[in-house]
């Protein structure tokens, strides 16, 4: 077992979306949380810690944009590294700005990156090093 996995929250509604990006971190060594809704993700990180939160923008009953500002007012996640994967772009979201407080936030394409792109990126916001105990979920 690898006790040095990065652990890869991702929140992603469309399931077949999801489980493709899922297939593709996993793929790369990543061990992946995987959950459907904003709600869903607040759960999982009260009792887990991941390395990088990956976060689409339209999520059901909760935007992408309120679960990262819920992320930095936790303590426990403040300084989670986030990036966005979205069919919006960052300029169409025009509270993005607002909200995010002027934070530098990766911000992909969904349309525009395969799995293995959001691997590497995942990968360069990262950097190397050691983490992380297992996830408490995959879907």
């Amino acid at each position: 077992m690898d006790l040095h996995k990065r652990a890869v929250l991702l929140v992603e509604d469309d399931f077949n979306i999801r489980r493709m990006y899922v297939l593709g971190l996993a793929t790369a060594g990543y061990e992946v949380t995987a959950v459907g809704d904003a709600d869903a993700a607040l759960d999982a990180v009260a009792t887990w810690q991941p390395d990088v939160a990956i976060l689409d923008w339209d999520l059901p009953r909760m935007r992408g944009d309120e679960l990262f500002d819920r992320l930095r007012r936790n303590a426990k996640t403040k300084q989670l590294p986030v990036m966005f994967l979205s069919n919006y772009r960052r300029s169409e979201t025009r509270i993005a700005g607002a909200v995010m407080g002027g934070n530098t936030v990766p911000w992909l394409l969904k349309a525009e990156t395969t799995p293995a792109q959001l691997a590497e990126r995942v990968g360069r916001l990262l950097g190397s090093g050691d983490r992380h105990p297992t996830s408490p979920t995959a879907a």
